[in-house]
């Protein structure tokens, strides 16, 4: 197996047909972290781990913790701007916590890269990128060619407001939705 990142990498753009398996794979893995009260932190391509037949699964578990409540989060750390959701970036590093919401903001970054093969804010410095996201709801392009259904959860997971974000149960059903039409 490897990486989702490492996937990207090689093939660039993914059939539809595959990034509709892995998304849903990762929303059922981040549905039922969630489900039991586990926050996951630092959602990105990097730590989606796949099998030979590109089954996904959330990878580097060794960095979740349990919260009393599945809305409380956890300490953030990170080196990666571009998964991170605006809050997390714009928040104070010793009191800023995870939740299912800012995956969701991740989850969004995911798919866009599934869908464009690159890197967001590649052309930015972490710095520009995040003073971009957080201060500026900096967001990367949707392209034409992307799947409404993509496109409009790349839309709702990136949400100024993260209370305004779906969650991961939403998420999993629309996207099975999808894959059964």
């Amino acid at each position: 197996g490897s990486s989702l990142r490492e996937l990207v990498l090689k093939k660039k753009k993914l059939q539809t047909k595959l990034i509709f398996q892995i998304a849903v794979d990762i929303a059922e893995g981040m549905k039922f972290i969630n489900d039991h009260g586990v926050a996951y932190r630092d959602l990105n391509t990097q730590r989606i781990l796949l099998d030979k037949q590109c089954n996904a699964c959330l990878g580097d578990l060794g960095i979740v913790t349990a919260c009393k409540s599945v809305n409380e989060a956890m300490e953030y750390e990170t080196d990666g701007y571009r998964w991170l959701a605006p809050e997390i970036i714009a928040g104070d590093p010793e009191k800023t916590r995870e939740s299912w919401m800012s995956n969701a903001y991740s989850f969004g970054m995911v798919l866009w890269e599934m869908v464009t093969g690159e890197e967001a804010y590649g052309s930015c410095s972490p710095v520009q990128a995040a003073v971009g996201i957080a201060a500026c709801g900096l967001r990367p392009d949707i392209p034409k060619e992307c799947p409404q259904v993509l496109k409009y959860l790349m839309i709702k997971c990136w949400n100024t407001c993260p209370s305004t974000r779906l969650n991961f149960s939403q998420i999993h059903c629309i996207l099975l939705r999808a894959i059964s039409r």
